[in-house]
């Protein structure tokens, strides 16, 4: 499998996107490259909306980083490399979000852009 052979095409996890959303330093200024098209993965907009106690001054800041990106839907592509993961790295510790976020990403042949390494880093 190749997470990400398509130069210049990011799929960012949620925790990119939350950092984003914080304003943390190397991560604010992402949605503003213009030489790069961001996605985001449908999975990641449930994610983000799930947050116990969303204030709506937050769910606008979502609404609008969102704007800037392309969101990635459920596919039958898609669902059959989840399957695949799943079923190759449950036994290794893939949680099911991120099974669907590296699923996106492969049937997508979209870069995979995340903090989160270890979650990704013993697929092939």
């Amino acid at each position: 499998m190749r997470l990400g052979s398509a130069r210049g095409r990011f799929l960012l996890d949620t925790d990119v996107l939350i950092n984003i959303l914080r304003h943390i330093p190397g991560y604010s200024s992402l949605p503003y490259q213009q030489s790069f098209i961001f996605y985001y993965a449908s999975i990641s907009k449930k994610e983000l909306y799930s947050k116990r106690g969303l204030k709506k001054s937050e769910a606008q800041a979502i609404a609008k980083l969102l704007t800037r990106m392309r969101q990635v839907n459920l596919d039958d592509r898609i669902l059959e490399c989840y399957d695949i993961l799943l079923s190759k790295y449950r036994p290794r510790g893939l949680f099911k979000a991120d099974a669907l976020i590296a699923a996106t990403a492969w049937a997508k042949d979209l870069r995979l852009v995340t903090s989160n390494i270890s979650d990704f880093a013993f697929i092939e």
